[in-house]
């Protein structure tokens, strides 16, 4: 039951902004609508113990938390925020950029603990923070009620987030060093020991957060560069693990892995959700579309394994600012889902190389992009091609490849679906 001394609930936790402001600390925190009594203190090994490999009880591995004093403590909740440095590429240069992981962790030592049905969150951001140190993009294990980037206005970050949780499997003491055993986020999903079925729903809250989502762009430094178009992009799901986004910049897709065991409980297929909520800024960016045009003909939605696809049934509504993109029933152990940009044409139809740049990521055409097309001969009997547009004359599926000279001036190739019916 919550600790008297606490009020309602009480949360251990190493960093408040009353604390320290040189990294992302936690200014106000609600836990199912009520308030939460902080405990400052440092993050000893049990918590840093329990983060790594969260499938085991904690309390039977280590010592319990402790204040700055060294007094020994026993919250409700442990909250711990993790900042990583990481290389990055922002506009014209090499760059480090703040990814930041956030953890909500029941005391699992406390009998009969309320299960999160919501938690309210206020972060900030760094003090003086530029854009590639402060908290634009945020992944998370829940539903996304409110999400607050930092901007330059602003370094506070405000998420509100209900029932946060992911399904996982636990692993026995002599399967712990089959494998790799991750967190929720890992940089390698394809390295995470998986079992092969789901059992147990850990109700803690996790949350990633960096500058902003993978942009379509290729960089001399061949480095993750955030969008700050995408200022506002959330992922969410409920799988046991959540890989970083990629960007398969060559054939325009935007992509995500998450893991998982196999099976449900009761041994039925173990079907994850996730849904994307991309700002019209970067919608427009990326694809060359406004919410409204966003759908099923403009937008294809897959999941892949060992790089064959599958097309994965999507919902796509249009919001006040931006565009939700959700999906279900997602099945696979370890599948990566991507987003890309298709044209759809009538036999026939005709579209300017302008729009074709535009659903490529490819905002302004100019002399110096020397945009055109690289077709082979067998798609040089589909298609027709103008000075400034082309016409589609073949029903069916066809993948077209232009050439163009990136921002840095080096020629590219990038490859579109464009389908006609």
């Amino acid at each position: 039951m919550p600790s008297s001394s606490c009020g309602d609930f009480c949360a251990f936790t190493a960093y408040t902004c009353e604390t320290s402001r040189q990294r992302v600390c936690l200014e106000d925190l609600k836990i199912n609508g009520g308030p939460v009594t902080l405990i400052n203190g440092f993050a000893g090994n049990c918590v840093t113990q329990h983060l790594a490999d969260a499938k085991y009880d904690w309390s039977k591995m280590c010592m319990s938390p402790s204040d700055d004093s060294g007094k020994d403590l026993d919250p409700d909740y442990i909250f711990v925020t993790e900042d990583i440095q990481v290389d990055c590429f922002v506009e014209t240069a090499a760059s480090k950029c703040l990814r930041t992981l956030v953890h909500l962790i029941p005391n699992l030592r406390r009998a009969e603990q309320p299960p999160l049905s919501r938690v309210d969150l206020v972060l900030r951001s760094p003090q003086n923070s530029t854009f590639s140190q402060r908290a634009g993009y945020a992944l998370v294990n829940g539903v996304v009620e409110e999400f607050t980037p930092a901007t330059e206005a602003s370094d506070r970050i405000r998420l509100s987030i209900l029932e946060p949780h992911r399904n996982i499997g636990m692993l026995q003491p002599d399967e712990s060093m089959s494998g790799s055993k991750c967190s929720w986020f890992s940089m390698t999903v394809d390295e995470c020991f998986l079992t092969e079925r789901v059992t147990k729903t850990e109700k803690s809250l996790r949350v990633l957060l960096f500058p902003g989502p993978v942009r379509q762009r290729f960089n001399p430094a061949a480095l993750i560069e955030p969008s700050p178009a995408g200022v506002g992009t959330y992922f969410s799901t409920n799988a046991e693990h959540v890989g970083a986004q990629a960007a398969a910049v060559a054939k325009g897709e935007l992509s995500l892995q998450v893991a998982g065991p196999h099976l449900a409980g009761n041994g039925s297929p173990n079907l994850s959700w996730m849904t994307w909520y991309w700002p019209s800024e970067f919608l427009k960016a990326e694809f060359g579309l406004s919410p409204p045009a966003a759908n099923e003909s403009t937008i294809n939605v897959n999941r892949s394994v060992n790089g064959k696809n599958s097309d994965q049934r999507a919902t796509f509504e249009p919001q006040t600012n931006g565009l939700k993109v959700a999906v279900t029933d997602i099945g696979f152990s370890s599948p990566r889902i991507g987003a890309r940009r298709i044209i759809s044409l009538k036999v026939g139809g005709q579209i300017s190389f302008s729009s074709l740049a535009s659903a490529m990521g490819i905002p302004k055409l100019s002399a110096k992009t020397g945009f055109g097309p690289q077709f082979s001969r067998s798609m040089q009997k589909n298609v027709s091609v103008g000075t400034s547009s082309l016409r589609v004359l073949k029903r069916g599926s066809h993948e077209l490849t232009f050439r163009f000279r990136d921002d840095f001036g080096k020629v590219r190739s990038r490859t579109i679906k464009v389908v006609a019916g």
